[in-house]
C-alpha cells in the first residue's frame, strides 16, 4: 500500500494552493511506515528525528503512537508544546553542542545526550549535571573496492563519531566528572543504501559496550541512529543513461527496504549482550516515505540546445539535498507527449540552482503545470531559505 498522499489529497491541495511549493505528508502513511520499522526492528524504541519535519500535527500523531523524539537543539522544543511525550522519551543526538544548548535542553527535561569526545563529555557534565550519555561511535568503513565504503548519500563519519582508540580517554573523562555513559549510538549517514553499514555499526557498538562496562559504566543502550532510506518506487536518481517508461532512472544504488535492513541486522543483534536496549532514530524514512513535494513549472525553454524547466522550488527553497545527490523521483501531474530529457533549474538567479543530471518527463510541459517530487518531503521546509526573497514550501499534514 502506498504511503504517500493519495490523488484526491494532491488534487485538493493544488486547487487551494497559493504561491510557492507545497509539501504534503500523509499522517496515516507515516504511521504505517512507523509500524513497518517496528516490525523490522523488534523491540526497538523509536525516537523520531524532528529535524526532518517539525510540524506539530505530525509530532502529535507519532506521539500518540508511542513514538519518542530526537532533538538536535533547544530550538526544536517549542514544536513539542502540547505534544504528550514524557521527558524520558526525549534524547539529544547532536554529539557536539554549545553549552547553552545543552543546559536549555536539560532544563526542559532532556536527560540523554550524545557525545563523541572527552571535551564534550566534560562540557555536558558541567552544563547538565546528572545527564546520561550515549557515546557516539564512528561507523567502520566497508569494502572500498565494492563501492560501498560509506554507503550513504550524505556521509557523517568524517565529522562525528569516536574511534575505538578514543574510548578509554572518553570513559575516563566521564568517570572523573561523575557522568554515566549508559550506552552507545552511531549514524550510518543520511539515506544509506548499504544494509551492511548498520551491521558494521552494531559490531563496533558491541565492542564499545563491553569496553565501557569494563571501565565501570552502565552501558546497556544501543541507538542505531537514522539514515534509513525512504520507501519509494525504485531508484529516483536523474536520467544519466536510460530510464524506464515511468521515468525512473536506472543509475545509482538501489535503496534497501526497511525489512531488508532489519533482516541483515538479525545476526549482528543476536551477538549483543542480552540486556541491551535498542533504539532507532528515523527521520527521512518516516517523512519522505509518506510525503511528496508539489511544485509548479514557472518556465519551459530551450537553452543551448537543451530543454530546460524552471520550477518554483529549487536548491535554496526546498531542494537543497539534491546538491549532495539525495535521490528524488519527479512525476509530471500534467503534460503530454513522449518523454524526453529535461534539465531542471530552481527559481533563483543563482547558477548553482540546478538539479543534477537530466530528467525524463513529457515533452508537452508548460508554465503552470505541476510536478510531484517523491523523496523530497523530508527536510524540504527545515532546510529552506528565503534566498532571493522566494517562498519556501508550505507543509500540510493530510490524512
Amino acid at each position: 500500500m502506498p504511503l504517500r498522499p493519495g490523488a484526491e489529497s494532491v488534487a485538493r491541495a493544488i486547487a487551494q494552493a497559493g504561491p510557492g511549493p507545497l509539501v504534503l505528508i500523509s499522517r496515516s502513511g507515516a504511521l504505517r511506515a512507523l509500524a513497518r520499522l517496528r516490525e523490522a526492528l523488534p523491540g526497538a524504541s523509536v525516537h523520531y528525528a524532528m529535524k526532518a519535519c517539525g510540524e506539530q500535527p505530525l509530532l502529535l500523531a507519532l506521539a500518540q503512537a508511542g513514538c519518542g523524539f530526537e532533538l538536535a537543539s533547544a530550538g526544536e522544543l517549542p514544536a513539542l508544546a502540547g505534544v504528550p511525550v514524557a521527558a524520558d522519551r526525549l534524547l539529544c543526538g547532536n554529539p557536539v553542542r554549545a553549552s547553552a544548548q545543552t543546559a536549555a535542553l536539560y532544563a526542559a527535561g532532556v536527560e540523554l545526550f550524545a557525545a563523541d569526545s572527552p571535551e564534550e563529555v566534560v562540557r555536558t557534565a558541567q552544563a547538565a549535571p546528572g545527564a546520561r550519555l550515549l557515546l557516539r561511535l564512528a561507523v567502520p568503513l566497508g569494502d572500498v573496492a565494492s563501492g560501498c565504503a560509506a554507503g550513504a548519500w550524505w556521509p557523517m563519519r568524517d565529522t562525528f563519531g569516536a574511534t575505538p582508540e578514543a574510548l578509554p580517554a572518553i570513559a575516563a573523562a566521564a568517570t572523573r566528572h561523575g557522568a554515566d555513559i549508559v550506552g552507545v549510538c552511531f549514524h550510518v549517514g543520511s539515506h544509506c543504501t548499504d544494509p551492511q553499514a548498520w551491521v558494521r555499526g552494531v559490531a563496533a557498538a558491541d565492542d564499545a559496550l563491553r569496553t565501557l562496562r569494563v571501565a565501570g559504566h552502565p552501558a546497556q543502550v544501543l541507538s542505531l541512529g537514522g539514515g534509513f532510506p525512504p520507501e519509494l518506487d525504485g531508484n529516483c536518481g536523474p536520467v544519466v543513461a536510460t530510464a524506464d517508461a515511468a521515468g525512473t532512472a536506472t543509475n545509482g544504488p538501489q535503496a534497501p527496504s526497511i525489512e531488508g535492513i532489519g533482516a541483515a541486522l538479525v545476526p549482528a543483534l543476536a551477538q549483543l549482550p542480552p540486556d541491551v536496549q535498542l533504539l532507532a532514530e528515523p527521520g527521512r524514512y518516516l517523512v519522505a516515505s509518506a510525503g511528496v513535494l508539489l511544485t509548479r513549472v514557472t518556465a519551459a525553454r530551450t537553452h543551448r540546445g537543451a530543454r530546460w524547466l524552471q520550477l518554483e522550488c529549487g536548491l535554496h527553497n526546498g531542494l537543497i539535498e539534491s546538491s549532495r545527490g539525495i535521490p528524488y523521483r519527479i512525476r509530471a501531474l500534467r503534460g503530454s507527449g513522449a518523454r524526453v530529457a529535461w534539465r531542471i533549474a530552481g527559481p533563483s538567479c543563482d547558477g548553482a540552482d540546478v538539479l543534477p543530471g537530466e530528467w525524463l518527463l513529457p515533452a508537452g510541459i508548460n508554465e503552470g503545470d505541476w510536478l510531484a517530487i517523491d523523496g523530497a518531503a523530508a527536510y524540504a521546509q527545515s532546510r529552506a531559505s528565503a534566498f532571493n526573497g522566494l517562498a519556501g514550501p508550505v507543509t500540510r499534514i493530510v490524512d
